[in-house]
C-alpha cells in the first residue's frame, strides 16, 4: 500500500522519535541534511520506489531497538541520550571524513599545507575586488553585502514550495 507524501512525511518525523531522530521535516520543506539517505533509500527497503507502513514499521522498530540498550522494551532518558549523541557522533565521523577526501586532491590518504588552502585562497580572491593583495574595509563591506544578498536568496528558495 502506498502512502500520500503528505501524509507519511509528518507521520515519519514523530515516529522517529521526534527532534533527535527526525527523518522528514513536513510536507513542503527541502531535505537540510546533507548526505544523509533521503527517505526513498531510508524507509524503501525492498527497493521497490515505494514504501509501505511495514517497511516504515520496520525501520522505526530497528531504530527503537538500537536506542534501547537494555532490551526491555522501554527508552529511558539515559538510554535516548546516548542513541542520539552516537547518531550526532557517526553524522560527523562521516562530514569529517567527506571534508577530508574533498580536500585531499591526489587521493593519497594525507593532506598537505597546499591542499588545505583552497577555501580561504579562494574567499580571500572574492573579497580583494581589485585583485592588489589587500582586503579593504569597502572590499569587506562589499563581501557581507554580497553575502547577505545570497543568503537572502536561499531563504526565499527554500520558504517558496513552488521552487522545490
Amino acid at each position: 500500500m502506498k502512502l500520500s507524501r503528505t501524509l507519511i512525511l509528518p507521520a515519519l518525523a514523530v515516529m522517529a522519535f521526534g527532534g533527535a531522530f527526525a527523518v522528514a521535516q513536513g510536507p513542503g520543506k527541502p531535505h537540510q541534511g546533507g548526505d544523509r539517505p533521503n527517505m526513498t533509500e531510508r524507509f524503501d527497503l525492498n527497493g521497490d520506489g515505494d514504501i509501505s507502513r511495514d517497511e516504515v514499521e520496520t525501520v522505526r522498530a530497528e531504530r527503537f531497538a538500537s536506542a534501547d540498550a537494555s532490551g526491555d522494551g522501554q527508552i529511558t532518558l539515559d538510554e535516548f541520550t546516548s542513541f542520539a549523541e552516537a547518531e550526532r557522533a557517526a553524522r560527523m565521523a562521516e562530514r569529517q571524513q567527506q571534508m577530508f577526501e574533498r580536500a585531499d586532491a591526489n587521493g593519497d590518504g594525507v593532506l598537505t599545507f597546499d591542499e588545505t588552502g583552497g577555501r580561504e585562497t579562494g574567499m580571500f580572491e572574492r573579497a580583494d575586488a581589485d585583485g592588489d593583495g589587500v582586503i579593504t574595509e569597502a572590499e569587506r563591506q562589499s563581501l557581507r553585502e554580497q553575502m547577505r544578498e545570497r543568503g537572502g536568496e536561499r531563504r526565499r528558495f527554500q520558504g517558496n514550495p513552488e521552487n522545490e
